[in-house]
């Protein structure tokens, strides 16, 4: 018999299910004879705003979507896998020591702090080990490549909400990217096998092969998927704020039609105006593409063995050619593996739309590592029937009549307790008289609180510098870059005023510089630099970066979207801007610089308060 497996996909502008029947014992299988098939699609548009950036924003209106998906599609089972993503979502993928499973999940909790710029208070963790992690230093504990995923508890709540509001129950919440792997995941033909060389006695063999890395890159309406694997395992995951409806938006708003016009217009390759606006706009996007996948590429030291493009976003201009000349990767469309396309008469709609769908039903088959958010089921409260209620009044009266004979017993006992109780009083009194002979215990307490005020004094200006730097890479506009980078923090003393804070001796600091030479279109600071005394003394700390960008309006838009940070204050653009001759293009080079808040503070001195209680 063939069980059934429901994938949804709560996606910006719509949302998709997809039914997959695995045969567990000789049931259904797939027109190619083997394998499992999808049995029912469907789609339901959303209204504008009831999904933003990946995050439910109007559950009533996806639960509405929902129901009447059910309603078209005529689907009885009402449990679901859905999928997860966006901004708040965070994965990484760390190292850590090789431990049981019962001790791995308290461990991965308490590293969390340094790894996910999210409150421990207000996240949803879960982990997987993936493979074995390179060996050390000789004589060092074997280590293990460990996935993190964190997810902020209100972005998880409002998808359970819509979900529950569309009458149907979620028994596992997947990351989208993870959906995309397993979708789009070619599996590894056979190899031929190679004669071994033969090493001579004493030599070392050499290594073997490294798994050939490929990119996932999906553009939808509002977000850009971009996840990195090797064989089925992420190695690396990112989101971009920027889509298809971002293209839309630019052709109506330039050419002055309407929403649904515009999205024709975007789709229409025979429209000249269109087609150059999306060839303008998708610049931004694929820049943060080729950024994300430089990034992994620099520091991993592989190149990409190819990248499959999905997503209806992606159909708009020649996205494929202009990202493989970005990267230097072959590009290809993404074709769901595992699954043959469905018959028309499963449901409406474009299969490759379903990709995201298709990938949450297939993880229920999965083996391996597995990633799931959803809270643990709780039980549906006891319900009592009438011949239950009979019984319980039985043994409730049965009970009233052992206690009325026990009650003589039960005083008898209560005077036996309180002379026991007046003897122990008497036993305690003189323990704590001998407690008074110990006085060294008491020091060894006194200098272990004052141990810990020094620390937490320490830690006072410390800084979570991972959040920082998350923090500020989000709120760079896309068409700028850091050429060189320097952050440093005041120590704080109790003592001194605002003024001497100002220009306090560093004593933590954090440079980075991607040139290892001074950047020429870094102008030297104007004295009647805006960075003001009184600036930096309501801060915590200074920043100072050198920013490249595509022409001197990024420089607005650095002020504009960097201000927004709440870890910096008093963002100006010290000096001039200048514009350089890169290529054919050129571009413009400034400095900036900026006070760092209070607000880039680290929790470690609460935490080790919390700690200490």
């Amino acid at each position: 018999m063939a069980e059934r497996v429901l994938g949804l996909d709560v996606a910006t502008s719509a949302v998709r299910v997809v039914e997959v029947a695995f045969d567990r014992a000789g049931g259904r299988r797939g027109r190619s004879g083997s394998g499992p098939v999808v049995t029912r699609v469907g789609e339901v548009p959303l209204p504008p705003g009831a999904v933003r950036d990946g995050e439910v924003a109007d559950p009533a209106a996806v639960g509405a979507a929902i129901a009447e998906l059910w309603r078209q599609t005529g689907l009885r089972s009402r449990e679901v896998r859905v999928g997860l993503t966006g901004p708040r979502v965070v994965v990484r993928v760390i190292d850590m020591p090789a431990m049981p499973d019962e001790d791995m999940a308290g461990a991965v909790r308490f590293s969390a702090a340094d790894h996910i710029p999210i409150p421990l208070e207000e996240a949803v963790l879960d982990h997987a080990v993936l493979e074995p992690a390179p060996p050390g230093e000789p004589g060092s504990p074997p280590m293990v490549r460990v996935l993190v995923v964190a997810a902020h508890r209100s972005t998880l709540d409002g998808l359970l909400a819509a979900v529950a509001a569309g009458g149907v129950r979620a028994v596992a919440v997947n990351l989208i990217p993870f959906a995309l792997v397993l979708a789009l995941n070619k599996p590894a033909g056979p190899v031929a096998v190679e004669e071994a060389p033969e090493v001579e006695d004493g030599a070392i063999p050499p290594p073997p092969q490294p798994v050939p890395a490929e990119a996932i890159v999906s553009v939808g309406a509002a977000l850009t998927t971009v996840v990195v694997h090797e064989a089925g395992r992420p190695k690396f995951v990112r989101t971009v704020q920027a889509g298809g409806d971002m293209l839309t938006a630019a052709i109506a708003e330039e050419l002055g039609l309407e929403p649904d016009a515009a999205e024709a217009a975007k789709r229409d390759v025979s429209d000249a105006r269109a087609a150059r606006i999306v060839e303008l706009r998708l610049a931004g996007i694929l820049g943060e593409i080729q950024s994300g996948l430089a990034y992994w590429i620099a520091q991993s030291e592989r190149p990409l063995q190819r990248i499959v493009l999905t997503g209806g976003g992606a159909r708009a201009g020649d996205i494929a050619g202009r990202l493989a000349l970005l990267v230097g990767a072959p590009v290809e469309w993404g074709v769901v593996q595992g699954l043959e396309s469905p018959e028309p008469a499963a449901g409406p709609g474009d299969w490759a739309d379903h990709t995201v769908a298709a990938g949450l039903a297939l993880a229920a088959a999965a083996e391996g590592w597995q990633i799931d958010l959803c809270p643990p089921v709780k039980r549906s409260p006891l319900r009592i029937t009438g011949d239950m209620g009979r019984r319980l009044a039985v043994a409730a009266a049965v009970i009233a009549v052992l206690l009325g004979g026990l009650s003589v017993r039960s005083v008898l006992a209560v005077r036996s307790e309180r002379s026991a109780l007046a003897a122990q009083k008497k036993a305690v009194a003189r323990v704590e008289k001998e407690i008074g002979q110990f006085s060294e215990l008491s020091k060894l307490s006194s200098d272990l609180e004052n141990g810990r005020k020094q620390v937490q004094s320490a830690l006072a200006s410390d800084v979570s510098w991972t959040r920082f730097l998350d923090h500020f890479v989000r709120h760079m506009p896309s068409g700028a870059w850091i050429r060189s980078f320097n952050a440093q923090v005041t120590s704080t003393k109790p003592a001194a005023g605002a003024a001497v804070a100002a220009s306090t001796t560093p004593a933590n600091k954090a440079s980075t510089s991607k040139d290892k030479t001074p950047d020429p279109a870094e102008a030297p600071k104007a004295a009647g630099s805006s960075t003001t005394a009184k600036g930096a003394a309501a801060g915590i700390g200074t920043l100072q970066v050198s920013v490249a960008g595509l022409d001197f309006p990024d420089a607005a838009d650095w002020l504009r979207e960097v201000g927004k940070d709440p870890s910096l204050s008093g963002v100006t653009i010290t000096g001039a801007v200048t514009k350089t001759a890169e290529g054919g293009a050129g571009t413009v080079g400034f400095s900036s610089s900026a006070t760092i808040t209070p607000a880039a503070r680290s929790d470690r001195a609460s935490r080790l308060a919390k700690a200490a209680l």
